[in-house]
């Protein structure tokens, strides 16, 4: 018994050993249409992902996303009246799937959780709201060395299309 449980622990050793953390700094471009116009917002984005498997083909990557809206945008909404919508925070927390088709280049999978707070003000009324949302999204990366790629991925969330460019590395 002495010996299986020493095993063991060399083994998940060695596992997490073989493993390592990814970071980087995205920009996330959130739409929707909303009363019949399009509605676009943005959000910078800080990610965190942890390779379990990175000397492998295959990878098999949670992760999380928090993130600071930069970007607005504003509705009509009948007779003159406009209402500014706010993104003030945007986090999601994912699994990802990713294949390594070589060195450079990568896709992955990923379904997602996300969370969204928006603020709407017509000048003397404001509320805000916030709520979470499964969904999911495909991307590609590139590899320009060892340490650092660049990633796209489109994702969707109930109606709700993202689009994002981040600068990732590992360290």
């Amino acid at each position: 018994m002495k010996k299986l449980i020493i095993a063991s622990l060399l083994g998940a050793m060695s596992f997490t050993a073989s493993a390592q953390w990814e970071g980087g700094l995205g920009y996330v471009h959130m739409s929707e249409e909303v009363l019949g116009q399009d509605m676009n917002l943005g959000a910078m984005v800080l990610n965190l992902r942890y390779d379990f498997t990175p000397e492998e083909k295959l990878h098999w990557i949670p992760g999380i996303r928090l993130g600071k809206g930069v970007k607005g945008d504003a509705f009509n909404v009948g007779y003159g009246e406009k209402v500014d919508i706010e993104l003030e925070r945007f986090m999601s927390i994912d699994f990802r799937l990713q294949n390594d088709f070589n060195e450079n280049l990568y896709v992955y999978l990923a379904p997602s959780y996300a969370n969204a707070k928006f603020t709407a003000e017509d000048g003397d009324y404001k509320e805000s709201h916030s709520e979470w949302e499964l969904g999911g999204g495909v991307g590609i990366g590139l590899k320009f060395n060892q340490k650092n790629s660049i990633e796209a991925s489109y994702e969707t969330f109930d109606g709700t299309d993202l689009f994002s460019l981040s600068w990732i590395g590992t360290f």
